[in-house]
């Protein structure tokens, strides 16, 4: 047997709302660290189940289209569009995870999978219920009014009835196939745990990847004595990862296989545990657990602007939400301006990233 993992981020950039990290994990029943190639395409092993592609946008198509779109977020999420269709392969795939807590990951409380049976088991509850459920509490939650007694409420934009069909398709597809979901985690970091973060590693990048290198720790720790494979988008503005790597898993060795400006690939060894780890460009169009890591992390953090943006909305009328990003983001502080600094609901550190 062997696990293969991916890891994605989204809101790296943006000026509101919080970083989220995801990340995936399946088992497989065979090895696969001694394929050169890997682990191979999970997209064919799935079946029709799980595509890349969204299906066609005809009146009515898709609702009677069931199959799940696991592919880069922003190819499936665009101006608005395609929320129900994230939050249907997020909560379906959650819904099969298996995993027990991986541990103490990136800023996460105690990451893990709740293993629930079906949607119905966490459906129709806040998020941050289930995130409590996975092990993995948002940061810096307790500085959001706007998230006091109005956690986002699942699913957010999907009938149960509906994705409770989905998941079962999945789950079956996922049984013939040999494959076992262990995790689909969100690490939720809300701009006040954000600005903490980046203070004490000096910049938002060394940032990142400490909360990147703490979720493979504890992939390591929980599945490197079957042999793990994980790939992860890669990092802007960082191409060799190896003196990182050795510095993070000190006890091992660490091999770099490749690095070129595409891909970065190493080989962590030690203590009977073995990984592969590689970064690549565009990583969530080459691995489906890369690609569901980016969509978990998309999802969560679009469920999660949601009251902020209701919750200034009350208060400037006509108001009009925005998604965070750094001119709309500014655009929005200039609108909620008179307000916040009236009502100061907040410390302005628990709204706006500092970087």
């Amino acid at each position: 047997m062997a696990v293969v993992a991916g890891i994605d981020e989204a809101g790296y950039g943006p000026l509101l709302g919080p970083l989220v990290v995801g990340v995936t994990a399946f088992r497989l029943p065979e090895p696969v660290l001694d394929r050169p190639e890997g682990p191979g395409s999970l997209w064919q092993r799935i079946g029709s189940h799980a595509v890349r592609k969204r299906p066609p946008r005809g009146r009515g198509a898709a609702q009677r289209d069931r199959r799940l779109v696991v592919c880069d977020s922003k190819k499936l999420h665009a101006g608005g569009r395609g929320l129900a269709r994230m939050e249907q392969t997020v909560l379906c795939f959650l819904a099969t995870a298996t995993g027990a807590p991986l541990g103490r990951a990136a800023g996460a409380s105690r990451p893990g999978c709740c293993g629930a049976s079906r949607l119905a088991d966490f459906a129709a509850q806040p998020a941050d219920a289930l995130l409590a459920a996975l092990g993995a509490r948002p940061l810096g939650a307790e500085t959001c009014p706007w998230l006091d007694g109005s956690s986002p409420q699942l699913p957010a934009f999907s009938f149960r009835r509906e994705l409770e069909t989905r998941r079962a398709l999945l789950a079956r597809a996922l049984e013939r196939a040999g494959l076992e979901t262990l995790h689909v985690l969100p690490v939720v970091l809300h701009p006040h745990a954000f600005n903490e973060g980046v203070r004490r590693h000096g910049n938002k990048h060394r940032y990142e990847w400490s909360v990147i290198a703490r979720a493979l720790e504890c992939l390591w720790e929980r599945y490197g004595d079957e042999g793990l494979d994980v790939t992860v988008d890669r990092l802007s503005g960082r191409s060799v990862y190896g003196p990182a790597l050795a510095r993070r898993f000190s006890g091992a060795q660490v091999v770099a296989e490749t690095q070129d400006e595409q891909r970065s690939q190493y080989r962590v060894e030690g203590g009977g545990r073995r990984m592969r780890v590689r970064f690549v460009v565009g990583g969530d169009e080459h691995a489906l657990p890369t690609a569901l890591a980016s969509l978990c992390a998309k999802y969560f953090r679009e469920l999660y602007m949601q009251p902020l943006n209701a919750y200034f909305s009350e208060r400037v009328p006509g108001l009009r939400p925005t998604a965070g990003y750094a001119q709309d983001g500014r655009r929005f502080l200039a609108e909620i301006e008179p307000v916040f600094s009236r009502e100061r609901p907040c410390p302005r550190e628990a709204l706006v990233r500092c970087c």
